[in-house]
């Protein structure tokens, strides 16, 4: 990434969304370059070179030139800086196919966005995923709670393999980032969807930490989970990046006092980071 632009003495300029670049007093015009800094990806602070001065007579000189002067200047352009990136991972990583296939089974009683609502707040979903329900327990009660015309073997059956593949690229993401910044993951999830994450997918080795819920007991969007992975990880909630594709959860994070975005797969991620 480069971009340029040339100022008089004292002045600033805009080079780079709005924010400005300040050219000292001892550069009268001058070439800026922008550049990511190394583990702020995330946060969009660039380092700020300016170099080659043109030779241009000075007030308080006796008619010499300048000579080409470096500086570096740190900009925040419009993220805080980060030091962990943390992943959900259905939707986010994950390609899932259970919002469609629920949507059939519920008979189209509810908007994406209610049953998604409906399904964080619903009793099965968190006794299941917090890890205090067993399978054998989860499919009847999550068919009688949905009104579900399924039998709750076939349920279940189905239900298992709702996270079907990683995303496209997830691997060469990770791989990417890992050098970056410290890496984790956050799912509400339960022993059949882990279990096809870690031996299926093989994903869960990417990431220095991981925070499945029923192992955790503590579910998104709830503030104590997420003050739990900081708290775990070392760090302030400020130095976290959250991704998630539900936003209740993204507004969970922020309230916590994470940094959040909503993303959906591996090309919002790349968008989102710059990449």
């Amino acid at each position: 990434m480069t971009l340029s632009c040339n100022c008089r003495r004292g002045e600033t300029s805009s080079v780079y969304r709005g924010n400005n670049v300040f050219i000292p007093n001892n550069i009268p015009a001058a070439e800026v370059t922008v550049q990511p800094v190394r583990g702020c990806i995330a946060s969009r602070t660039f380092r700020i070179h300016a170099t080659r001065a043109t030779a241009t007579r000075d007030e308080n000189s006796a008619g010499g030139s300048y000579a080409p002067i470096l500086f570096l200047r740190y900009m925040s352009i419009s993220r805080l800086p980060c030091k962990a990136l943390l992943f959900d991972l259905g939707g986010v990583l994950v390609k899932l196919t259970g919002v469609p296939r629920m949507m059939e089974l519920t008979r189209h009683r509810f908007t994406v966005a209610g049953l998604w609502e409906r399904w964080i707040a619903s009793p099965a979903i968190r006794a299941f995923e917090s890890g205090t329900m067993s399978v054998d327990e989860f499919g009847p009660a999550i068919v009688k709670e949905f009104a579900i015309d399924l039998p709750a073997e076939q349920y279940v059956k189905e239900f298992t393999v709702w996270p079907s593949c990683t995303f496209p690229g997830v691997e060469e993401l990770l791989l990417t980032l890992k050098n970056e910044y410290i890496l984790a993951s956050l799912s509400n999830t339960n022993v059949l969807h882990w279990k096809r994450v870690k031996e299926d997918m093989h994903l869960i080795h990417h990431f220095d930490y991981n925070f499945p819920s029923h192992e955790t007991g503590l579910l998104k969007p709830d503030r104590e989970t997420f003050l739990h992975v900081a708290e775990a990880m070392s760090l302030a909630p400020g130095d976290i990046l959250f991704f998630d594709d539900n936003l209740i959860n993204v507004e969970g994070a922020r309230n916590a006092g994470l940094n959040a975005a909503e993303v959906h797969g591996v090309d919002d991620i790349r968008s989102y980071l710059r990449l």
